[in-house]
């Protein structure tokens, strides 16, 4: 996930913030409790007022999150 992360990065720099939280880690815990991850990698998307508007469990195609992507940069 990180690959696709890096590579759509730099279109949406000004536009996006990307953050990775490792649930995995402990001081990560709270993280995922509030957004309930349940599934590892999971992507939530989050409108520029910082809530939640979309997750996405597993492993992300390229085409979906570009969309996604671009429905929020507007």
């Amino acid at each position: 996930m990180g690959q696709l992360v890096d590579e759509l990065k730099p279109r949406y720099d000004g536009k996006i913030n990307f953050m990775a939280v490792f649930v995995d880690e402990e001081k990560e815990l709270p993280v995922a409790e509030k957004f309930n991850v349940q599934f590892v990698p999971m992507t939530i998307l989050f409108d520029k007022n910082g809530n939640a508007v979309d997750s996405l469990e597993g492993v992300v195609d390229k085409t979906v999150l570009s969309k996604k992507l671009e429905e929020l940069a507007k």
